[in-house]
Order: structure tokens, then sequence, then C-alpha cells
């Protein structure tokens, strides 16, 4: 099938139902068939580009910023892009020895995201888990991108036991292990 479906309309011409439907089919299914194709919300539903977790002082993290990829995700149905580094405020981690997990938030109105941390994963309507650090009580000796794929439920981990800001990122770090275990 040809993409786009659509044709071009002029000022003051009626739009029929068959011009209106291949324009909704370009929008949700690039012209294809529903049969044949998902629809683009559901497809970039659990989007996300660029996101990438590094280290910083006073047991903070940073979704880093790159001009050639810059940070993309979906949260609820919107598009989110960061135009800048993204840091955690000072202060949200803290406490006994926990698992604490990193989350971008949307706000409405605002085309880019912040982070927030929580000792749960869940998720809530406008928080998107991307990530989870170990916190010892006195320093942070973990961080890692959770890169949830909607088909495969696995992520990438780094594995060390060293600070997180001074783990040397190699490949024989790296390991794949299954999202819940």
């Amino acid at each position: 099938m040809a993409y786009p479906l659509s044709s071009q309309v002029t000022a003051g011409q009626p739009t029929a139902a068959e011009h209106y439907n291949n324009l909704r089919k370009d929008a949700l299914n690039l012209g294809q068939a529903d049969a044949d194709a998902v629809k683009l919300g559901e497809f970039f539903r659990r989007f996300s580009s660029g996101v990438k977790l590094e280290y910083l002082a006073n047991h903070r993290v940073r979704v880093p910023y790159s001009f050639a990829a810059p940070p993309s995700l979906m949260i609820n149905g919107c598009m989110l892009q960061s135009d800048s580094n993204v840091d955690l405020p000072v202060g949200l981690i803290s406490g006994p020895a926990a698992m604490w997990y990193i989350f971008a938030v949307r706000t409405e109105g605002s085309t880019s995201f912040t982070l927030t941390v929580n000792t749960s994963s869940s998720e809530g309507s406008n928080h998107r888990l991307i990530g989870q650090a170990y916190w010892t009580g006195s320093a942070l000796i973990s961080i890692y991108v959770i890169w949830r794929h909607p088909l495969c439920r696995w992520r990438i981990m780094i594995r060390a036991g060293l600070p997180a800001h001074l783990i040397p990122f190699t490949q024989n770090l790296m390991d794949w292990v299954p999202l819940h275990g």
C-alpha cells in the first residue's frame, strides 16, 4: 500500500468520508490496513531513546543531554524530550540501605521531564520507571537504566562493587538479566 493514502485538499473543497478515512489511516497506521499494523500510539507507548544515567555528587543522578541523541521518552501518551541535563534534586536519596527506583516525571504544560525516586518500583500515571540505584545508607554503589521492552522484559545491568562514579563501564561488566529476576 502506498503511503500516504491521503491527498491535498484545497480551500472550500468538501472532505469526503473516504478522504477523511485515508487521513485517519495515514495518521494512525502510516497508511496500512488495521489488520497489518498496530496503531502508532500503541507502538510508541513505551518508547525511550537517549536516556542514560550518570552519578552526581551528593547522592544524585543525572540524565545527561546529548545534541546527537537527546533524552526522549513517552509518559502517559505524551512525547517528551529534554533540551538540557535533567538532575535529581539533592536530598531525595537518604536513610537506611535500600534499592531506589528512578522515575522520569511528566508535568502538564511541559515538553520535558524531571526526575524523582522512590523505594517502590510502581509507576504512577505521570511517572515512568527509567532506572534504579542501590543506596548503602551512605553512598550509591550502582546505578543502571532499566530498559523495558513490552515483549522481552529484560534489562541491561552493570555489575560492580564500586561507587557508581568509579565504575569502569566496560563490556565485561554488562549483563542481560530478567527484569524481575
